[in-house]
């Protein structure tokens, strides 16, 4: 399968490679490195799902997980769940703005523009 070379602040960039894509199921999986991600952590993966919940309405569900090694990762676990939650918000917010108005929203262009882009 494909994937993805992006950006994403605090992370680098991020080269996404697709695990697994069920279109019926309307979920993909992917593995995940990062320019910014130390070396004590690895297995970085991000699994995604929609829900239809009505005709105009459905929910996200994104699980990012990563393991970690040794007593830096035992340390930083606890850090880096709470970066990679906030990372997680900022693309749900991102995807919301973008599939409710079909523009990239203030966030996400304030990103580009500071990655000069």
């Amino acid at each position: 399968m494909g994937g993805r070379v992006c950006q994403v602040p605090g992370f680098g960039d991020i080269n996404e490679t697709f695990t697994s894509f069920n279109a019926e199921n309307r979920s993909f999986a992917f593995a995940a490195t990062a320019t910014k991600i130390p070396s004590f952590v690895n297995n970085l993966t991000n699994h995604t799902s929609v829900k239809a919940l009505g005709p105009e309405k459905s929910e996200l569900q994104l699980k990012l997980t990563a393991d970690t090694d040794g007593i830096r990762g035992a340390i930083a676990k606890p850090l880096m769940a709470r970066k990679f939650s906030t990372a997680i918000d900022a693309v749900i917010e991102d995807l919301r703005v973008y599939a409710e108005s079909g523009q990239i929203s203030e966030q996400k262009t304030k990103a580009l523009a500071k990655a000069g882009r």
